[in-house]
């Protein structure tokens, strides 16, 4: 979804707004690089179709990380349309800290109910 894009100290960007694949999702981030401290962290909003506005948070959960590699999040409960909001957070960082990400592609699933 994301190839290799930079955000800089106290930078965020949306995602556009995407049709759920399922209920659940599975979230990859892939930081490649970054100055030293500099986390990126990705929080997952949702919102109905027929709904305007931003949507809200799915919830409490965020993806942060700033060791580079790929790490993992899954949501569920998800409504209608989904998106990320991506931003680069540093504890008393300046505006010359970055980092460089990707998100691969999210892995949609439903919930299973077990019966006997």
């Amino acid at each position: 979804m994301f190839q290799a894009q930079y955000l800089f100290e106290g930078d965020s960007v949306y995602s556009p707004w995407m049709k759920r694949g399922g209920n659940n999702i599975r979230v990859t981030v892939d930081l490649i690089s970054n100055t030293a401290g500099t986390e990126v962290q990705v929080e997952l909003y949702h919102k109905k179709s027929e709904d305007a506005g931003d949507g809200s948070p799915v919830d409490a959960n965020v993806l942060t990380t700033s060791t580079v590699g790929q790490s993992v999040q899954a949501w569920s409960g998800l409504e209608d349309m989904v998106r990320y909001k991506i931003t680069s957070d540093k504890s008393g960082g300046s505006s010359s800290d970055f980092v460089l990400f990707r998100m691969l592609s999210p892995i949609w699933f439903e919930t299973v109910n077990a019966t006997s």
